[in-house]
């Protein structure tokens, strides 16, 4: 299935399961498995279904052209629950032995998940 990644996410490298490490297009446009882009649209995390009507714009937007810190506020990811990010991470094929001890930390488990995935899922 096909998705479209926003201008922030363009040019940067996923760690995916069944594909490994792969590098967004400036187009933006990623052809992945359904469940995986059912993951990335749904979580809110800058990422939308291809639609053959829609132009693909690669221009950038003021917008999208904040600083890093500001989009990555905007990513969704904060708005996922703590069993999703750990979903997100699995999928992704990020090393359980890296995010599990943030996953567990029993303060702030969720903030300690986000933080590493935006680390991690945008090299």
């Amino acid at each position: 299935m096909k998705i479209v990644a926003k201008e922030i996410f363009k040019g940067t490298k996923l760690n995916l399961p069944s594909l490994g490490e792969v590098e967004i297009p400036q187009d933006g446009i990623l052809d992945i498995e359904d469940e995986l882009a059912k993951i990335f649209v749904e979580g809110n995390i800058g990422f939308e279904y291809f639609s053959k009507d829609k132009k693909v714009e690669t221009v950038v937007t003021s917008e999208e052209a904040e600083t890093t810190e500001e989009a990555v506020e905007d990513d969704g990811l904060d708005s996922l629950e703590l069993n999703d990010l750990i979903d997100l991470a699995i999928k992704s094929n990020l090393p359980e032995n890296k995010w599990k001890k943030f996953s567990e930390n029993t303060k702030n488990p969720k903030d300690l998940m986000v933080k590493y995935l935006r680390g991690n899922l945008t090299k």
